[in-house]
């Protein structure tokens, strides 16, 4: 099976793959990883955020392949996340696309946006998003 993750660096990010890795078939199963700098209108792009990108995604290649997981790919795009990440998966011929969910809701979600509904309803591959289950207060299980 060939499975896009794309990665950000977040608790979430670190949560999907700690999933992921326990989930599927290491033996059956090639992993790509990107991660997306996003396009952010009167920002510059830095050598510094590209090379903490690039650095990102080495640790994160080094971490799965440590626990036995295929990566095949580790690649940096720049744009708009939703459609990079689309684009990649349709492009790539991919079996599966897995996205983390910050879970974000009410006014952050209106400023942020969420991108793994963006690629969840864009894309033409199938989408598993992840999201840690949160323990309510007081919550024994």
């Amino acid at each position: 099976m060939k499975v896009l993750l794309p990665i950000d660096g977040s608790d979430c990010s670190y949560d999907t793959l700690k999933w992921v890795t326990e989930t599927f078939d290491k033996a059956t199963t090639d992993y790509f990883l990107i991660s997306i700098t996003p396009i952010v209108m009167d920002f510059p792009m830095t050598e510094e955020v590209m090379s903490a990108t690039t650095e990102l995604l080495k640790i994160t290649k080094k971490n799965l392949e440590a626990q036995g997981c295929r990566v095949l790919a580790a690649e940096q795009l720049v744009g708009f996340p939703n459609s990079q990440i689309c684009q990649y998966a349709d492009e790539g011929d991919f079996d599966l696309v897995i996205v983390g969910s910050h879970g974000h809701s009410g006014f952050t979600r209106i400023v942020l946006g969420s991108v793994s509904e963006g690629v969840l309803e864009h894309c033409g591959k199938p989408v598993i998003v992840y999201r840690k289950a949160k323990k309510l207060k007081g919550q024994t299980c």
